[in-house]
């Protein structure tokens, strides 16, 4: 029956009218209909969010309510709350983790790109030896501008690893040109 795009486009929705639910029988139409809005709704969110994780390219899978506040972490749970409402991103400020070699760094790092796709942003996730590697392919390959360009659309640039090691002049303009 509902085989037409509009029915293509509402899949969640054309499921539940061909398979309708006996529970919901009881109810109204608009209430009903209702339902189904909502269940389209949350599919059609849920899909962009999984589609915002696997673009990031996160190197952890890891997420706000995870982390371990234990005392000799010493992570301030009230900015990490603060951190997690986007604001930042938002007002386009950057965020930078220091730390020992494992003390979580990048789990924090992921930790916000996760919540930052489940807010909607777009994220991307680089190990800053990985992306002079992007930049030096996209050089070669006459597409620099374009993968630049690619950079400044994401709403949030995870560059993990930073200070692992110097970089020369050519490198680093290219790190800080986003």
């Amino acid at each position: 029956m509902l085989n037409s795009p509009t029915g293509e486009k509402l899949k969640i929705m054309a499921q539940i009218f061909n398979d309708p639910d006996p529970t919901l029988q009881a109810l109204s139409f608009e209430d009903r209909f209702g339902i189904m809005v909502e269940k389209e709704w949350l599919s059609r969110k849920n899909l962009r969010i999984k589609r915002l994780l696997h673009q990031a390219s996160l190197s952890v899978n890891a997420c706000i309510e995870d982390i371990d506040y234990m005392q000799d972490r010493k992570i301030d749970k009230k900015t990490i709350q603060t951190l997690s409402t986007g604001m930042f991103i938002a007002r386009k400020l950057n965020v930078v983790i220091s730390g020992k070699t494992g003390s979580g760094k990048s789990f924090l790092a992921c930790d916000l790109g996760n919540n930052a796709c489940r807010q909607g942003y777009t994220v991307k996730y680089f190990r800053i030896p990985e992306l002079l590697l992007e930049i030096q392919d996209a050089k070669n390959e006459n597409r620099y501008t374009r993968f630049m360009d690619q950079m400044q659309k994401v709403k949030l640039l995870i560059l993990d690893d930073i200070s692992l090691q110097s970089y020369p002049l050519e490198e680093s303009r290219d790190i800080y040109k986003r």
